[in-house]
């Protein structure tokens, strides 16, 4: 019971958020116009604001190679495999990138962090934000990479200079990367000027969760119910299963295990539908994809935690 109340904590707000956003919209508050204008400030200015602080914030003081090398190492082998799955069980290309990034990256900003700090404590979030520090980065380059590799429409020029441009050009890796570079330089900005962009990023999630709640209709997710199944399975429960094994038989334990288990069992990131409007994809099935994703968290995390508590208790 500890455990689910622990869970509901964190996912009710973005279940009201995203209620919130639906309202909105039947009442005609938010138009469709007004709400692709929404995501596309999100995804230009807050989402990489809110990475920036992030990274900005939990520095780079907590460093543990061997955590460092297997969350690289486990978030890239990661997506490789979905790169290779993804396109055999999935036909069309709109949806391919999307189940891809839907499955690969998980909002461990927000919902990873939130579950890592009930678990561990205050004095073992160094070691959580420095994980955010790294991961975020690799987030925006493997689904920028999935998107523009799958994404609708005539395609120019050789796949590796589209991709390679795509990230270049996208505002969450650049907001990551020089998050990191100013967290290596140790970069201090000034206290007001942190406060206003603290400001902005803390903006980012609510805005998004509205913008995605407003978007959302049932009816256009019919024909996409088994990709969007198997989808949220395989972020909820095989990626979860496979590397937190992995992490525990290779003995990370206490706060460690605690940080590993927010990147791997939380659900589908809010960005990934925000990435997906803004580059292409099936947008119906990644919102699909964050929606139920975060429903069923509210039970998986709770499976994980039981399951893998020995590791938890260090």
């Amino acid at each position: 019971m500890e455990h689910l109340s622990l869970s509901a904590g964190v996912v009710f707000p973005i279940l009201f958020q995203l209620g919130l956003g639906w309202l909105l919209r039947v009442r005609g508050l938010l138009s469709s116009p007004l709400l692709g204008e929404l995501n596309a400030l999100v995804f230009r200015l807050f989402l990489p604001v809110m990475m920036f602080m992030n990274i900005y914030h939990g520095g780079i003081q907590v460093f543990s190679p061997r955590l460092t090398l297997f969350t690289v190492v486990s978030v890239s082998a990661m997506f490789l495999l979905l790169f290779l799955l993804v396109p055999l069980l999935e036909k069309e290309n709109s949806r391919r990138g999307v189940l891809i990034q839907g499955i690969g990256r998980s909002n461990f900003a927000v919902f990873g962090y939130a579950v890592a700090a009930a678990l561990c404590g205050q004095e073992g979030l160094g070691i959580v934000a420095l994980m955010v520090a790294i991961v975020l980065p690799l987030y925006g380059i493997y689904s920028t990479i999935a998107l523009t590799l799958y994404a609708p429409g005539e395609k120019t020029g050789p796949p590796w200079r589209r991709m390679a441009a795509s990230i270049a050009r996208n505002p969450l890796v650049l907001g990551g990367v020089l998050g990191l570079l100013a967290a290596a330089a140790g970069l201090r900005l000034p206290g007001t000027l942190v406060s206003a962009l603290d400001a902005v990023g803390q903006a980012a999630t609510p805005l998004s969760l509205i913008a995605l709640g407003g978007f959302l209709d049932p009816g256009r997710l019919r024909g996409k119910l088994a990709p969007l199944l198997w989808g949220v399975a395989g972020k909820l429960l095989a990626v979860p299963l496979l590397f937190l094994s992995l992490a525990a038989a290779l003995g990370f334990r206490g706060t460690e295990f605690a940080a590993l288990l927010a990147i791997f069992a939380s659900p589908a990131a809010t960005a990934s539908f925000t990435m997906t409007q803004q580059l292409g994809g099936d947008e119906d099935l990644a919102a699909g994809l964050v929606i139920l994703g975060a429903v069923g968290a509210l039970f998986t995390v709770c499976l994980f935690i039981v399951l893998f508590q020995g590791c938890l208790a260090g």
